[in-house]
């Protein structure tokens, strides 16, 4: 049977109820065995349910046993951005106690054994257009969708032997996909590692280039007058940016002290060559104001770049601005993380988002 033939149903025909969430004063870490968390957005967003993309819950009046995300639960996002709202999983494994958000659902069907159909129609090409086509918004870092939108979604509904026979044909691909990502984030791991090694020859002058590569090291006197050129930009843009410039910046005469190394390297402390500036720490007095702004955690920056699917707000008041804006070219790391390995991340940051 060809899907010409399949009746075209809307979603809201298959729908017992849509369950919404609320917003909550939070700790922004997950929480613990004893306590009740809030779920992100970011915990429906990457193909499978994660109640580790959570937040604490710091209102225990308010914790609602009815808004729990319990196993078998349909989740989808109703605000996020273009490419992620509408992200939906069934949550196949519950390990915390979590409540939905406001901007996360919970879609009760009227016959349970749907939910795998509609999870894979919804994350299909055609779910995608209808999604994107109904959400609404004027800025791509946040979208929404309705609940009355999500209702007016249509999909073809195949026979329930044609739709296992889809769905465990599916299941088969899906598994054969994740085995290759398993097997590219090993590499992945190993070129991170090698790519660590070779930085770090490279940066301390031991990289063998072979013959044919020789180091071409200009003049000491115009490496210093070159060296002391950059000192004024960086002066110049510590002015434009409101910060201070190191008073004792001495880069030029550590050149003339190693003038008689043959390679001409030269051992500085960041300091000397940048300005080290911390983030503003949020504060619940900041959640909301009259000049909500995007700006970066530390769970933006990866070892494999920026992610920003998910980016928050935060209240920057004008006399703010110059000091906390990110500038084209901005090198970021993430200062603190609950894994050693994680502490120190890199990532430029190249004006991603206005």
């Amino acid at each position: 049977m060809s899907e010409g033939s399949w009746p075209i149903v809307a979603l809201g025909e298959l729908i017992e109820s849509i369950e919404a969430g609320s917003s909550f004063r939070c700790r922004e870490t997950p929480p613990e065995q004893d306590e009740v968390g809030v779920a992100k957005v970011s915990a429906v967003s990457w193909a499978r349910y994660d109640d580790q993309e959570s937040k604490t819950c710091l209102d225990p009046n308010r914790i609602n046993t009815d808004l729990l995300i319990r196993k078998g639960d349909f989740l989808i996002s109703r605000a996020n951005t273009v490419e992620l709202v509408g992200a939906c999983v069934i949550a196949e494994q519950v390990r915390k106690q979590v409540m939905l958000s406001d901007k996360t659902l919970r879609i009760v069907f009227k016959d349970p054994s749907l939910k795998p159909w509609v999870l894979h129609f919804l994350r299909s090409r055609a779910g995608r257009q209808q999604i994107e086509a109904l959400c609404t918004g004027n800025q791509e870092s946040m979208r929404n969708i309705s609940q009355r939108s999500l209702r007016m979604i249509e999909l073809p509904l195949a026979p329930l032997e044609q739709r296992q026979e889809i769905l465990a044909f599916i299941e088969e691909q899906l598994s054969r996909a994740d085995a290759t990502a398993n097997t590219l984030q090993a590499i992945q791991a190993k070129l991170k590692q090698a790519r660590a090694s070779i930085l770090k020859a490279a940066v301390e002058g031991r990289l063998n280039c072979g013959p044919e590569v020789q180091w071409k090291t200009p003049p000491t006197e115009a490496l210093i007058e070159q060296v002391m050129g950059w000192e004024e930009q960086i002066a110049e843009l510590g002015i434009r940016r409101g910060r201070k410039r190191r008073a004792d910046s001495s880069l030029a005469t550590k050149l003339v002290a190693t003038a008689g190394d043959d390679q001409g390297w030269l051992n500085v402390a960041v300091a000397d060559v940048a300005d080290v500036q911390l983030g503003r720490q949020r504060s619940p007095k900041n959640h909301s104001g009259d000049w909500m702004t995007p700006y970066l955690r530390a769970a933006n920056i990866t070892w494999n770049g920026l992610a920003l699917e998910d980016v928050k707000s935060m209240n920057f008041a004008p006399e703010e601005r110059d000091r906390f804006t990110l500038h084209d070219g901005d090198i970021l790391l993430n200062e603190a993380s609950s894994s050693a390995s994680e502490v120190g991340k890199p990532a430029m940051w190249r004006g991603e988002i206005e």
